[in-house]
């Protein structure tokens, strides 16, 4: 009995062609914009969760706040977001796109994003 093994020397080229520098780097990029997007979205915000959770000294402090021009308030929506941490998200490849991360360097992130979120 005799197996002949066709297409051998195709397979070794391509194996071989994966020790390329950089040639993970755009799956990679594309992998870790993926991730990103799915993770920098914002969670929703509950319609009146502020006006029945927060204490009367938080309120005063919210609408001071909105009469400085700090924040602003729109009626019917409340508080309007920024997006300062959904824009804050980054990402980067390191090791020749054999590794990505993906941070943010505000420090109130992980009270409004978890891991899981």
């Amino acid at each position: 009995m005799s197996v002949k093994i066709e297409g051998l020397e195709e397979v070794t080229r391509k194996l071989e062609s994966l020790n390329r520098p950089g040639i993970f780097q755009r799956p990679m990029q594309q992998a870790l914009q993926h991730i990103q997007r799915k993770i920098a979205r914002p969670p929703r915000k509950a319609q009146g969760a502020f006006s029945r959770h927060a204490t009367p000294a938080q309120r005063r402090a919210y609408w001071a706040r909105v009469n400085s021009g700090e924040i602003q308030h729109r009626e019917g929506v409340g508080y309007v977001r920024t997006n300062m941490l959904r824009d804050s998200w980054t990402s980067r490849v390191e090791n020749q796109g054999r590794r990505g991360v993906i941070g943010t360097n505000i420090p109130y992130a992980p009270y409004v994003q978890s891991q899981l979120n």
